[in-house]
């Protein structure tokens, strides 16, 4: 059975004006979701601003209630339980800290405030303050902390209460990218070690991708995809999560153009059906650049735009009146071409994706 379950859950706003909906003055935030996250997994919900990733955890953390459907935990329906009540921890994305209170008064205050003794609370304290490396900063106030000692603490706030379930709302945008990179790690590791169930909401693939067991991908309000970050990046659902799942994101050969009608007659024994009603998806990865080898599912196109990432290039190049992104490894750097020079590209029909132009869903070959 499902640590946590969400039935159909929807949630409008609004009475007046014109909403995303297209009704009259109603904004649809969420649309029916149905979710299920194991006991001590991780699970992320990803999508752009709007798609209604942190509304769904508030409907969880019971500060928004849903219009229709349920929300059990642990096999109990808490869809009407006071956020009080619900033994859930949220972490928000400003911290949450009280300014005026130490390191110590701000974990133990919820305990305390509940009725735990104050010996208990100071010793449940230190131990979540000894988990989180923050042993030494006890007696400091939030204002005297780092970005990351303040991160570090907002988790502490919630680990130390042993909550049923973590909630994380965007946790990682107020501090800078190095410490970004550390953080997703430290919380990870620290959220396994305490056994926890945490579901994590982000605009951002990478936190997404490195932090999460699962993905529930979302835009306007409806869960598109659920899958582990490799079988979401490897078959992803439909156009949608192809374009927003990856860096670059994946090239789209739209029907129309000659590099389409090239690939349709490379790919004619690959298809099924009128490859005019196909878009064709192939990531930067698995394009190549021959290196003047000959191989099979060639073409011709020129290099317009080279970025260096160091580890990596990307190459943006034009082929038969559409544009391709390419990837390169620093291992392949020999083969990276100048800006305005041919370039021989080949791709594998084993690495192609298909999408219903009319639809946008995936069409498995």
């Amino acid at each position: 059975m499902s640590y946590l379950k969400l039935k159909g859950i929807s949630k409008s706003y609004g009475t007046t004006g014109r909403g995303r909906s297209g009704g009259e003055g109603v904004t649809r935030a969420l649309r029916s979701v149905d979710l299920e996250v194991d006991r001590h997994r991780i699970i992320v919900a990803l999508g752009p601003s709007g798609c209604g990733k942190s509304t769904l955890l508030r409907v969880v953390a019971g500060l928004e209630t849903p219009d229709e459907g349920r929300v059990f935990l642990n096999g109990d329906d808490i869809t009407d339980q006071s956020p009080r009540d619900r033994n859930i921890a949220m972490v928000f994305q400003d911290y949450a800290l009280y300014p005026h209170m130490t390191v110590e008064r701000n974990l133990t205050f919820g305990l305390t405030t509940r009725g735990m003794g104050k010996r208990e609370a100071v010793g449940r304290a230190r131990e979540t303050a000894e988990l989180l490396g923050i042993s030494a900063l006890l007696r400091k106030k939030p204002g005297q902390l780092s970005g990351g000692e303040r991160q570090r603490l907002a988790l502490g706030r919630a680990i130390v209460k042993r909550p049923s379930l973590f909630l994380m709302d965007e946790p990682l945008s107020n501090v800078d990218a190095l410490l970004r990179a550390k953080m997703r790690t430290e919380i990870t590791r620290i959220i396994r070690e305490v056994g926890g169930t945490m579901i994590l909401v982000t605009h951002d693939q990478t936190e997404a991708m490195t932090m999460g067991e699962l993905l529930a991908v979302m835009r306007d309000g409806a869960v598109e995809q659920v899958g582990t970050p490799r079988e979401i990046y490897d078959k992803p659902k439909n156009v949608f999560i192809a374009r927003f799942i990856g860096s670059p994101q994946m090239n789209l050969i739209e029907p129309g153009t000659g590099l389409h009608r090239l690939f349709s007659e490379m790919l004619a024994k690959k298809m099924k059906g009128d490859p005019s009603g196909v878009i064709f998806g192939i990531r930067p990865e698995d394009i190549y650049i021959s290196g003047g080898k000959k191989r099979w599912g060639g073409f011709k196109g020129e290099a317009r735009y080279i970025e260096e990432l160091g580890h990596e290039s990307h190459i943006t190049a034009t082929a038969h009146d559409a544009e391709v992104t390419i990837r390169m490894g620093a291992d392949r750097a020999a083969l990276i071409p100048a800006p305005g020079n041919k370039v021989a590209l080949s791709f594998n029909d084993k690495e192609i994706h298909l999408f219903d132009k009319s639809t946008g869903e995936r069409i498995e070959a």
